[in-house]
């Protein structure tokens, strides 16, 4: 197979180049470029292979047929790897190494483009299994296809392409005696090459038009615009413009209306009080310094580019203060701590106890969402088991008050933490009142 294509192939560029009466408008080159492929597996529906990169490099002669058409056949070394969507499946999965030909039909569709189609001849250069399961035998040493695309500016010294390919053959023959397998799958390669085409010799190798001759006329010269610059070298004849941008207006790449010269963000629209460029964020929050209330701190947009706000001035700001209009504790979530303490062995609330239990029924009425946590504390006199009841005793008490003011359950957490965290020295009776005591703090 590879033989007889070779000599196919040898045969149609002897006839070609006998053909061609002017061998100096032969041109060629090298290629190189990138290719994405993925099998194709037909009658076998529970096997998807991923599209993967390569990488192509080679070389291209193109022999003119006309004034617009054109052979232009390839030699190229071109890089293939396949991976199963399928991550537990033995399917094949690694790289092939291809030596091809592709051989066009092009035609040329103006100065800046031409479209080519034809056969590709793929010959198998070598194999790698990442699995190492199937070696180079398991797969055909030949194969075909079809491929077509596009080329831009092709009469130039470098050239871009773009093209498709479809495979014709089925590449893997490794299952062509197994009977278990029925209908055996095909895997035929699709994907597309794109890259650069560098010219080393030749003329244009496409004609786009007609050859027309023109007569040379000495005239006067003439200036369209009356800017100075002549029509033959100005790029701009009917608008008025400066010799230095060879005719044309100064640009204003941004298209803000204000020209590149005067711009000083020339590549960014902006506005002529700011010389061009954008409103300013000094800050950088994202908020222009025209619509930025602290242009000089950085901030939110809900807050008109200002930080969270701290009514109170508490160092908790109001996103986070449960008690935005009362300064407190960052640990109490903004809020003030309340705390009673006791005599010794004291478990009662008296009169003043409930007066402060009274503001927090009042508080608790217009926070409907939060709740309250009780935590009962004694100093370290006493056995550690009656100061741990005591505590309870003490948070419990705090709690039935509220619940008899309407305060409900459900908000309430009554905590006896012993003697386990003093506050005072508890060598001293002032250090140990310090201990005895029952915090209110907002809960979670």
């Amino acid at each position: 197979m590879k033989k007889g294509l070779t000599i196919i192939f040898t045969l149609i560029t002897m006839s070609i180049f006998a053909q061609t009466q002017d061998h100096n408008s032969v041109s060629g080159g090298i290629l190189a470029g990138a290719n994405v492929y993925h099998f194709s597996v037909k009658d076998f529906s529970a096997l998807d292979y991923k599209s993967q990169w390569g990488l192509d490099a080679g070389a291209w002669f193109n022999i003119p047929l006309g004034k617009v058409v054109s052979i232009e056949p390839q030699l190229m070394y071109s890089g293939r790897k396949f991976t199963p969507e399928q991550t537990n499946s033995t399917a094949p999965q690694g790289k092939l190494n291809f030596f091809s030909v592709p051989l066009f039909l092009k035609v040329g569709l103006g100065k800046s483009f031409a479209i080519m189609a034809g056969p590709q001849f793929d010959f198998l250069l070598s194999t790698k299994d990442s699995r190492n399961v199937f070696k180079k035998d398991d797969w055909r040493k030949s194969t075909t296809s079809i491929t077509a695309g596009i080329e831009v500016m092709p009469h130039a010294r470098l050239t871009g392409y773009l093209r498709g390919n479809w495979g014709t053959k089925d590449m893997f023959k490794f299952d062509d005696n197994n009977t278990a397998i029925n209908p055996k799958p095909e895997y035929k390669m699709v994907g597309f090459h794109f890259g650069l085409k560098l010219k080393l010799f030749g003329h244009h190798a496409l004609a786009v038009a007609p050859l027309v001759a023109a007569a040379v006329v000495m005239a006067a010269p003439v200036d369209t615009d009356g800017d100075g610059v002549n029509d033959a070298d100005d790029k701009c004849p009917n608008v008025s413009g400066v010799a230095k941008y060879n005719g044309c207006p100064i640009p204003d790449t941004d298209g803000d209306g204000i020209n590149d010269e005067q711009d000083k963000c020339a590549t960014v629209a902006g506005l002529a009080k700011y010389d061009g460029c954008p409103i300013p964020d000094t800050d950088a929050d994202g908020i222009n310094d025209e619509e930025d209330k602290c242009a000089t701190v950085a901030g939110l947009a809900k807050y008109s580019g200002c930080p969270i706000p701290d009514t109170d001035g508490d160092s908790v700001n109001d996103e986070d203060d449960k008690c935005i209009n009362t300064a407190g504790l960052p640990e109490n979530k903004g809020c003030p701590e309340m705390v009673f303490y006791y005599k010794r062995a004291d478990v009662v609330l008296d009169k003043n106890d409930k007066a402060e239990l009274d503001k927090l029924v009042a508080w608790m009425g217009s926070h409907p969402d939060l709740n309250i946590s009780i935590e009962g504390h004694t100093s370290t006199l006493g056995a550690t088991d009656y100061n741990q009841k005591l505590s309870q005793q003490r948070a419990n008490s705090c709690v039935t008050y509220l619940i008899s003011k309407g305060i409900d359950s459900s908000r309430l957490k009554a905590v006896g933490f012993g003697e386990q965290f003093p506050i005072g020295d508890n060598s001293t009776e002032e250090g140990r009142a310090k201990s005895r005591r029952v915090v209110m703090r907002i809960a979670d």
